[in-house]
């Protein structure tokens, strides 16, 4: 009796074994059909299973090497751009603000030399003015 359960478990280990390889590589392959850039990591987190199993699975691990090398020279848009680009656009945005603020204080400040300017003019010739009485 006990021989009949443990062939039955071992028959279970197999099947489940046979149904993760079959998963690994049904998923690269939609991987690939999707245009999506595969890793060992990446397919872990999208598959629940292992990193090792990818690695040391030979039949998943060649599968996986082949669709790697596909892929070889291909450009991805990684999950991390958007996130970059927020962020850029943010800083740059930061960035727009203080420089009208510094061109709303360089404005300012050419309005004061203007008007410093006026009142030495105007100084200078009150100041003749009162020195020359022909004037």
């Amino acid at each position: 009796m006990k021989e009949e359960q443990y062939k039955h478990m071992v028959e279970a280990k197999k099947q489940e074994s046979h149904d993760k390889v079959i998963y690994a590589i049904r998923t690269i392959k939609e991987c690939v059909t999707n245009g999506e850039a595969i890793s060992a990591s990446y397919l872990a987190r999208k598959t629940g299973l292992s990193r090792s199993f990818f690695y040391n699975n030979e039949e998943v691990k060649t599968f996986l090497l082949k669709a790697l090398k596909s892929q070889r020279g291909q450009d991805f848009e990684t999950s991390k751009r958007p996130i970059l680009d927020k962020a850029l656009k943010a800083k740059m945005t930061k960035l727009e603000l203080e420089n009208q603020k510094l061109k709303d204080i360089n404005q300012e400040l050419k309005q004061r030399i203007n008007d410093l300017n006026k009142i030495i003019t105007n100084f200078n010739l009150a100041e003749y003015e009162r020195l020359n009485p022909y004037v």
